[in-house]
């Protein structure tokens, strides 16, 4: 990933988490060198929140809190539209149907 694109999907002050479930804050984004970039995170170390400083984690190595879990709560909002709970208008269904299909896909939910 690239400056910009780290930038887009972690903005300052967001909350991350890794692979060992700690969490985290964005503290900034540097590029090490050309075409790569890390993120400077300040980590969650215990539950009186006192933080430790990474400045070089891998974008890979992290995943913005709760993104996953707000894609799963909108395609079951979605859903129960598509099952009559609702009244929608000519297209909106076809469209509907094809943006759950584009969630589940890119989450692999």
């Amino acid at each position: 990933m690239n400056l910009k694109e780290i930038a887009e999907k972690f903005p300052l002050g967001s909350i991350v988490t890794n692979k060992k479930d700690r969490w985290g804050i964005i503290l900034g984004h540097r590029e090490t060198v050309p075409g790569m970039a890390r993120v400077r995170i300040a980590w969650a170390i215990d539950p009186h929140d006192t933080f430790e400083y990474d400045k070089a984690t891998s974008p890979e190595d992290i995943e913005p809190f709760g993104e996953i879990e707000a894609v799963k709560v909108l395609i079951d909002f979605a859903g129960r539209l598509l099952q009559g709970e609702a009244t929608l208008c000519c297209g909106e269904e076809d469209k509907l149907k094809e943006a759950i299909a584009i969630c589940e896909g890119a989450f692999g939910i």
